[in-house]
């Protein structure tokens, strides 16, 4: 098989650790396309691993810059090289390699009925249950894709222009809420973002999902609540987010200080973290 998009289709994945089998992984992906491979990890633990990309680049940023910062880096990258669409993956993610072939063909289509659309995700089903997140939106777009006012950003293709429009990733937010924030900013500006229902990507944030009040927690490493709370409120002030998501964070986060840190292996960090955000969030 050759490379069937090198042409306009760019794929870019952030590495953060990664283990040797994501390595392979993303090395067999570099022989079928154009990758932008952009690498988080600090230099002091990147001794262990190499990796060979057959075509496309490695960008080592040697320090942890943050989801944002890694993907903005990666988007003027494409945008230099003339290349029309850019499709992000996970260093985690495990999809077929006839999935980023599949999912262009299904935005182009898409483009032809409506030019307004910036981002097309497949549905997301939680790698533990293999059953789908729950997701917000009844709306149809067309058969077997809705309208949905998030998607997370791996697994999602959009077009170029779509961030000269836009804008880039907000690197102020480092890591959570990077992905929704962006489809909120675009949806405020007249664009949309869909879900292929046809497309299914396992995922999975954290080590587990624990339920409370009917608010289900993704219980994660005790630094990530830091970004959580911290995050949250600086979206509370930011007009175009959806009052409906305010409100519900708002509850969800007050409910998880008082239950995350019981359910968790840490404790103590998950609070003291939630605090130091809440703090950060307020103050900076």
């Amino acid at each position: 098989m050759n490379i069937i998009l090198n042409k306009e289709l760019v794929i870019v994945i952030v590495l953060f650790k990664p283990t040797l089998e994501q390595l392979h992984r993303i090395e067999f992906l570099s022989s079928y396309y154009d990758l932008i491979v952009v690498d988080n990890t600090p230099i002091a633990l990147k001794s262990e691993f190499q990796i060979s990309i057959k075509n496309g680049e490695y960008i080592a940023l040697n320090e942890n810059k943050g989801i944002a910062f890694a993907q903005n880096t990666a988007i003027e990258l494409v945008m230099s090289k003339g290349k029309k669409y850019i499709l992000f993956l996970d260093q985690d993610t495990d999809v077929d390699f006839t999935y980023p072939v599949t999912i262009f063909l299904n935005l182009k289509k898409m483009e032809l009925k409506d030019s307004r659309i910036v981002a097309l995700g497949p549905m997301i089903l939680d790698k533990e249950t293999h059953k789908p997140y729950k997701y917000y939106s009844t709306k149809q777009f067309d058969e077997n894709i809705i309208l949905s006012p998030t998607l997370i950003s791996s697994g999602t293709i959009s077009p170029i222009w779509a961030f000269q429009k836009i804008g880039m990733m907000d690197e102020k937010l480092f890591i959570d809420y990077v992905d929704h924030e962006w489809c909120w900013r675009a949806n405020s500006k007249g664009y949309i973002c869909c879900m292929d229902l046809r497309l299914k990507m396992e995922h999975k944030v954290g080590y587990k999902t624990a339920y409370c009040f009917g608010f289900p927690y993704l219980l994660a490493s005790p630094f990530r609540y830091f970004y959580q709370y911290r995050n949250s409120i600086w979206l509370q002030k930011r007009k175009y987010v959806p009052f409906t998501w305010k409100v519900k964070t708002f509850i969800r986060n007050i409910i998880g200080i008082f239950y995350i840190p019981f359910v968790s292996v840490s404790p103590f960090s998950c609070l003291q973290y939630m605090v130091k955000g809440i703090l950060a969030g307020i103050f900076k």
